[in-house]
C-alpha cells in the first residue's frame, strides 16, 4: 500500500530526507552530505538503503539547488537568443533600476548569453498585437546556421509585444526545432506572457539556460529510479512554495530557482503562523541563510525576484539570502577587516574541523572552538570534528591578523555572522513597515537553532520558535506543499470587457493545466489577483480578488478603493483623484495535495545518552560557563530549561543562552524566551 510521502531537500552542504507515514503519524529523517558533481547520488543512496520499500511510497517531493547553482556558476550550458531586430542588446542595457544607487563600483551581472549568440531577425508586432513586419524566413535560416556552428544547446526567443500576440514566436520556435533537432527552444510567451521586455527576456534567457541542466539532472535521476523499479509520482519544489510535476520543471526550470528554501517557509507558515503575530523564518544551513516574512499565516510573496543579478518575473516567496552558514569561510579582507562569507567550504572539503582538506576557518570551526558544538555532535556522531584543526586554521588565518586569542577570534566570527543576519532581518521587516520587535523568530536549518537567540537579542525580538529536528525542516515543509502553477495576462487600462476577456483566457489555461496534471475537481482551487498602479506610475501593487469575482462581475470601484488603501499602507499616501489602471491579471492554480502532518513524533538516529556538561563561551560572556548538554528526549522531560542549556539532536544543536529560558511546546518545538532568565 502506497502511503509514505518523502521530502528531499538538497542543500549546498547536506541533502535532507523526511519520510512521513500518515497511518501512524510518524516521521523519520536522515541527512547525507551533498555530492556537488553528482547531486543525484545521495537520493539514490537514501532510497536504496534507508527509505521505505518502493511499493510503499505514495510520492516523492524534491527541493533542489541545481538550478540556482547553475545560474550562479554560469558554466553549464551554451545558450543562444533570437530577438527582434534592434533589440539585440536588451540583456546588457537592462533597465535604469539600481539596487545600490550610490555604489560607484557596482557592476551589472554579465549576460547569460554572449553577444555573438544573440541574433536579431526582422519582424515586428505592434503594441496592439497586429503585424507590422512579417517574420523574415531567410533571417531565421541564417540564425539557425549561426546557432548550429557555435554548438548552441538551448535557444531563447523574445519578440517585441509577443505577450499580446505570440504568432511570430511560435513560428520561429517551430522552424528552429525542425532545423536544429535536439536543441531546446524556449519562447517568452510560453514562459511569461507579461509586458516589460527586459524582465521578460531575462526570465526567458534564464529558463533557456537552465533547460539542458535540469534535463541532464532529472534524466540521470529518473534513469536510476527506473533501475530501482520505483514508480511513485515525483514532484519538484518551486520558488512560490508549491510543487510541480517533473515534466513541468523541465519545461519551466526557472520556477525552481528557490525551491529548497521556499519549502521551509511553507512549513513554517503551516505549523507556526497565526493571526495577529507575524513571523520571520530563519533557515541557516551549511552554505547560506534564507529569511522570509510570514504575515497572517501566509508567506510574503513577490512577482519579481533576482537570481545572481538577473530579474525573474515569476511569483515567488520573497526570500532574502545572506552568505552566512555553518560552512561560511572567515577571512581577513584587503582592508584588514574580518569578513564572514559569502564564500563557503560546503560539504567538500568542508570546515577545517572536518579533516577533509579544508584549510580556512568557518562558522562551524568557531562554534567548535567556543564549545557550542561538541566533537561528536554532527549527525549523531557520524562526523567526528577535530578541534585542533579548527584552532590551527583560526590561528593561521585570523588570530595573526587581528592580534587576538583563538577564543576571541572565534567569538568575533560568530558575532559578525549574527550581525550580518540581524541586519538582513531589519531590511526585510522595516521596509515592509514592521519593527523586528513585533516579530517571532522561527529558526531552523542545521545552524539556525545555535544562533537564533543571539540574533533575536540583537533585534529586540523576545520569542524564538525552533521546530523539532530543525535541520531537516525544509524537507518536512515539502510535505505541506500543494501543486501550483501561475498564469498572467497583461491588461492595461480599467475596462470590464478587457478584464473579462483576459480572465476567460487565463481560466482556460488553468483548466488545461488541471487536466494535464490529472488533478481531481475536488482538489482544484483557483486564486485570482491583479496588479494595479496609478497611470504613469512605474510600479504595481498586487491586489487579491475574491474567488467568485468573475461570476458576479468585477467591482471596479471597490477594486480601486482597495488599491488606494494598500498604497497608503505601503507608501503612506494615495492619490484619490489619479486614474488607476490594471496592468496584469493573475491566476494561481492549486492542486490540494499537501499532507496533514505535524512536526512531531519524529524518529531519527539519536544516540541514547545521559546529561553531560561542556564548557561553552557565550557571546557577551568573558569566561566559559559549565553548560548542561541534553538530548532532545531528556529536554522534553523538563518543564523549564533555564539557560545556559544546549540541546542536541541528530540534525542540529539548539542553544539556550545564560539569560534565556526555554520550554518544550505541545508538538515538540522549543520555545525560547529571550532575556527571561
Amino acid at each position: 500500500m502506497q502511503v509514505h510521502s518523502i521530502g528531499i531537500d538538497m542543500g549546498g552542504t547536506f541533502t535532507d530526507f523526511v519520510s512521513y507515514d500518515p497511518r501512524k503519524g510518524q516521521i523519520r529523517l536522515d541527512k547525507i552530505p551533498t555530492h556537488k558533481t553528482t547531486p543525484w547520488k545521495p537520493i539514490i543512496e537514501y532510497l536504496q538503503h534507508t527509505a521505505p520499500p518502493g511499493r510503499d511510497i505514495a510520492d516523492i517531493r524534491h527541493g533542489t539547488t541545481v538550478g540556482v547553482n547553475a545560474v550562479i556558476e554560469r558554466t553549464r550550458s551554451r545558450t543562444g537568443l533570437l530577438t527582434t531586430e534592434g533589440f539585440r542588446d536588451i540583456l546588457e542595457i537592462g533597465r535604469q533600476k539600481r539596487p545600490r544607487l550610490y555604489d560607484l563600483r557596482v557592476s551589472a551581472a554579465p549576460p547569460l548569453i554572449p553577444r555573438n549568440l544573440r541574433i536579431p531577425v526582422k519582424e515586428r508586432m505592434s503594441a496592439q498585437g497586429t503585424i507590422v513586419t512579417s517574420l523574415d524566413k531567410q533571417g531565421l535560416a541564417e540564425a539557425a546556421e549561426v546557432f548550429k556552428t557555435n554548438g548552441v544547446q538551448s535557444i531563447a526567443i523574445l519578440f517585441l509585444h509577443a505577450y499580446i500576440n505570440d504568432l511570430h514566436e511560435r513560428k520561429a520556435a517551430a522552424f528552429l526545432k525542425k532545423a536544429l533537432p535536439g536543441v531546446f527552444v524556449t519562447t517568452s510567451s510560453e514562459v511569461i506572457a507579461q509586458f516589460r521586455e527586459y524582465e521578460r527576456l531575462s526570465t526567458t534567457a534564464v529558463n533557456a539556460y537552465l533547460k539542458p541542466v535540469m534535463v541532464a539532472y532529472l534524466e540521470t535521476l529518473f534513469q536510476k529510479l527506473q533501475e530501482m523499479d520505483l514508480k511513485a509520482p515525483f514532484y519538484i519544489s518551486q520558488s512560490d512554495g508549491g510543487i510541480t510535476s517533473a515534466q513541468t520543471a523541465i519545461q519551466l526550470p526557472v520556477r525552481t530557482l528557490y525551491s529548497g528554501p521556499s519549502a521551509g517557509v511553507v512549513g513554517c507558515a503551516a505549523f507556526y503562523g497565526k493571526q495577529g503575530r507575524d513571523l520571520i523564518s530563519l533557515d541557516m544551513g551549511g552554505t547560506s541563510t534564507d529569511l522570509a516574512l510570514i504575515s497572517g499565516r501566509q508567506p510574503v510573496t513577490t512577482t519579481e525576484k533576482t537570481a545572481a543579478g538577473y530579474p525573474i518575473l515569476f511569483p515567488a516567496i520573497d526570500l532574502k539570502t545572506v552568505g552566512a552558514g555553518g560552512g561560511s569561510i572567515a577571512q581577513i579582507d584587503q582592508g584588514g577587516f574580518l569578513q564572514v562569507g559569502p564564500a563557503s567550504a560546503q560539504a567538500d572539503p568542508g570546515p577545517a574541523c572536518y579533516g577533509k582538506g579544508g584549510q580556512q576557518p568557518t562558522v562551524t570551526d568557531a562554534n567548535l572552538i567556543l564549545g557550542m558544538l561538541g566533537p561528536d555532535t554532527m549527525l549523531g556522531g557520524k562526523i567526528t570534528m577535530d578541534k585542533a584543526k579548527a584552532v590551527q586554521a583560526t590561528e593561521q588565518h585570523i588570530c595573526r591578523h587581528l592580534g587576538r586569542s583563538v577564543s576571541k577570534s572565534a567569538e568575533a566570527i560568530i558575532r559578525l555572522a549574527v550581525s550580518n543576519i540581524a541586519n538582513a532581518i531589519r531590511n526585510i521587516s522595516i521596509l515592509t513597515g514592521i519593527h523586528p520587535q513585533e516579530l517571532t523568530l522561527a529558526a531552523y536549518g542545521g545552524s539556525g537553532p545555535m544562533h537564533a537567540a543571539d540574533i533575536a537579542r540583537e533585534l529586540g525580538i523576545s520569542e524564538v520558535i525552533i521546530p523539532p529536528n530543525p535541520g531537516v525542516f525544509s524537507a518536512l515543509g515539502l510535505l505541506c506543499s500543494n501543486l501550483t502553477m501561475d498564469f498572467v495576462n497583461t491588461v492595461q487600462g480599467l475596462s470590464v470587457q478587457k478584464i473579462a476577456g483576459a480572465a476567460d483566457a487565463l481560466h482556460q489555461k488553468g483548466r488545461r493545466w488541471f487536466a494535464r496534471e490529472k488533478i481531481a475537481a475536488s482538489m482544484q482551487k483557483m486564486q485570482w489577483s491583479a496588479d494595479l498602479r496609478y497611470k504613469g506610475q512605474n510600479y504595481e501593487i498586487n491586489i487579491k480578488l475574491a474567488p467568485d469575482t468573475f461570476q458576479k462581475g468585477i467591482d471596479l470601484d471597490g477594486l480601486t478603493q482597495r488599491f488606494h488603501q494598500k498604497h497608503i499602507q505601503r507608501y503612506g499616501h494615495c492619490q484619490q483623484e489619479q486614474e488607476v489602471e490594471i496592468v496584469n491579471l493573475r491566476l494561481k492554480c492549486l492542486g490540494l495535495v499537501s499532507a496533514s502532518v505535524r512536526p512531531q513524533g519524529i524518529e531519527g538516529k539519536h544516540r541514547g545518552k545521559s546529561q553531560q556538561e561542556r564548557m561553552v563561551t557565550f557571546l557577551g560572556w568573558d569566561q566559559p560557563l559549565s553548560t548542561p548538554v541534553l538530548s532532545k528526549s531528556l529536554a522534553c522531560r523538563q518543564k523549564e530549561l533555564k539557560g545556559p542549556v544546549i540541546i542536541e539532536e541528530m540534525d542540529a544543536t539548539m542553544v539556550i543562552g545564560p539569560r534565556d529560558q526555554g520550554t518544550i511546546g505541545p508538538h515538540g518545538e522549543l520555545l525560547i524566551k529571550v532575556g527571561a532568565n
